[in-house]
């Protein structure tokens, strides 16, 4: 396959979403992440291709595991306390 389609592609259905979301008035598109500092050039390509969107870099608290043990709980305790 093509991978200048597929990117083209790619950043094409990003727009779309982008620009969806905003006529739903919604203020921010969040890309889950940046790889602040990295070295590693895989990392620098995704992080270079969120930056072509022209948006900005926001440091935030990572709530990610704190939402992760509310899941585990809530799935535990539907579940009657079987693990996860």
């Amino acid at each position: 396959m093509d991978r200048n389609l597929v990117g083209r592609a790619n950043k094409y259905l990003t727009v779309k979403n982008i620009l969806h979301f905003k006529e739903e008035g919604y203020k921010t598109f969040d890309f889950g992440g940046y790889a602040k500092d990295t070295s590693d050039e895989s990392l620098k390509g995704i992080n270079n291709y969120k930056l072509l969107f022209g948006g900005t870099v926001v440091e935030s608290v990572k709530l990610f595991f704190l939402q992760l043990l509310v899941f585990k709980k809530v799935v535990e305790t539907a579940g009657h306390g079987r693990e996860v």
